[in-house]
């Protein structure tokens, strides 16, 4: 599936998927296809004049798209990130990080502990993260430091050393109740408050990115995103690429006692299309043509 840009909460990005769809049910889908949407870089360096940090959604970290796209879009002309903040890397792993790129030439070797001693515990397997690691050296050589993108890990540092036992490990779970703030609290740092005029990315999924997600009784669920949009409005912008969708039917009644990261053990879910499949068989109808819009006040 090839990238195509459109924007969640307030963006998104997506691909064609779909089988026939009866072309009543897309009009308005077309629609907005065709009178809303923008070239995906162009998109996303508006919203950089207008915003301090953007949050991307790459739905599935193992989705190839995003990270062409995020590629691209640090190689364009004219770009303004300063900051690349990367969900799956600690602040442990910052020393092996900046020794990647303080080096005079390109050795992976830098990143060994950086990829062993990811959030998930068991190395952090996709190649896309290391060729953006490596297109971002390309584009920062030659450049002063103060001109270069700076790769900054976001996530909370763990020491794998500590954890022997299931006890153990069960003591490390709890911590993860405040990872989300965690995040937030660490990009701010580095963004100075937004004080600094500074630029940053912010490349993660959609339990970390979305803003204003409710419960039945309107209550927030708070995350990264949610911090950020409430505590600092008009700083920070949200864009979903577009993929399939984690959809929660319940929680597991006798969930099993092998608990991961993510938590889905405890429930019972599934993976949808979003709408559907509408979107997928506008954008097919549309010519495939990669655009970005904002999903407010439309279809």
């Amino acid at each position: 599936m090839k990238i195509k840009l459109l924007t969640f909460f307030q963006c998104l990005i997506f691909g064609s998927l779909a089988p026939s769809i009866e072309a009543q049910a897309l009009d308005s889908y077309l629609k907005t296809l065709k009178e809303q949407g923008k070239a995906p870089i162009e998109f996303i360096q508006e919203k950089l004049q207008q915003y301090d940090l953007i949050l991307f959604d790459d739905a599935l970290h193992s989705a190839l798209d995003p990270f062409e796209f995020y590629q691209q879009l640090l190689a364009a002309e004219d770009n303004p990130i300063n900051y690349v903040f990367l969900e799956v890397f600690g602040i442990n792993a910052q020393p092996y990080l900046d020794a990647y790129f303080a080096d005079e030439k390109k050795d992976k070797a830098h990143l060994l502990k950086v990829f062993q001693d990811n959030f998930g515990g068991y190395g952090w397997r996709y190649e896309t993260y290391l060729d953006l690691l490596s297109g971002i050296w390309d584009l920062n050589e030659g450049l002063p430091e103060d001109k270069q993108i700076k790769v900054i890990g976001v996530d909370q540092p763990i020491y794998w050393e500590g954890i022997h036992t299931r006890a153990d490990y069960n003591i490390f779970q709890q911590s993860l109740i405040g990872r989300d703030y965690f995040m937030y609290k660490t990009i701010l740092n580095k963004m100075d408050g937004f004080k600094s005029g500074k630029k940053g990315i912010f490349l993660t999924n959609t339990r970390h990115a979305y803003k204003q997600i409710k419960n039945k009784k309107g209550e927030l669920y708070w995350n990264c995103g949610t911090f950020f949009n409430q505590w600092h409005p008009g700083k920070t912008y949200s864009v979903r690429i577009h993929n399939v969708t984690l959809s929660i039917e319940a929680r597991q009644e006798t969930a099993s006692q092998n608990t991961s990261m993510q938590g889905l053990e405890r429930y019972i879910y599934s993976w949808i299309r979003m709408e559907d499949g509408k979107w997928d068989e506008a954008f097919k109808q549309n010519g495939n043509r990669p655009v970005a819009f904002s999903l407010k006040n439309n279809v």
